[in-house]
């Protein structure tokens, strides 16, 4: 213990003012340390704007663990679920994924009630969501402007509230995602005999511009005369 107060001031000073490297040794070191790294919150905040990726990851992780201020850092994280580094995204899940309710809700609450990731894992932790739940989460499965793998997890959300409607299958159906695709076509297979519903649909989607659009047309299709 005594190693680690001792050392705590040069790794702040090494993720404030050190090359590339120092950085990248100073936050890893910071994120071993857990919650004793907390006074060194805002050297950590300030790591996050950092252009190096290992930099990022690590004053994530750091961060995630610190018990001070849940709330307000747990905001701050799930703007990295966007990172264009993937071992940052990843670092920033682990985050949201290990926060408890009541961080999430304070996260919201701090934060802004917009921050979808957060949202979306309320809503995953939910046994019932309510009429205003369902419709933001068809808002942003019809919305292009949305990534496609959140659009495949609010997919997945209306699926298992129950609240899947056609139309949102046919959104699915028709995303040149091939996850959100998959996602359709295997709920297409367990609707039974409304699935006929959707043959017009897919027809039409023979005319889609892209192949993946087409190819899962081709596919539904032939579910359909499976059944």
């Amino acid at each position: 213990m005594l190693f680690r107060s001792e050392a705590l001031p040069t790794l702040r000073r090494l993720v404030a003012n050190g090359d590339r490297r120092d950085q990248q040794d100073a936050v890893t070191a910071l994120a071993r340390l857990g919650v004793d790294a907390a006074p060194a919150r805002g050297e950590l905040e300030a790591a996050l704007r950092s252009p190096d990726v290992t930099v990022r990851e690590m004053a994530v992780h750091s961060l995630a663990v610190l018990p001070v201020d849940r709330g307000p850092i747990l905001a701050r994280l799930s703007t990295f679920l966007t990172d264009p580094a993937r071992e940052v995204r990843r670092a920033a899940a682990r985050a949201v994924e290990r926060a408890s309710d009541d961080e999430l809700r304070e996260a919201l609450r701090v934060g802004d009630s917009r921050l979808t990731y957060l949202r979306l894992e309320q809503l995953r932790r939910s046994d019932t969501i309510s009429r205003e739940d369902v419709e933001f989460l068809r808002g942003l499965l019809q919305s292009r402007r949305e990534d496609e793998f959140l659009r495949a997890d609010c997919f997945e959300l209306l699926i298992w509230h129950d609240e899947l409607t056609l139309p949102d299958l046919y959104v699915a159906l028709g995303s040149e995602l091939l996850d959100l695709n998959a996602l359709g076509l295997r709920y297409l297979e367990t609707v039974g005999s409304r699935a006929s519903e959707a043959a017009p649909h897919l027809l039409k989607m023979l005319d889609a511009p892209t192949a993946g659009t087409h190819m899962a047309a081709l596919r539904g299709l032939a579910l359909l005369e499976d059944e």
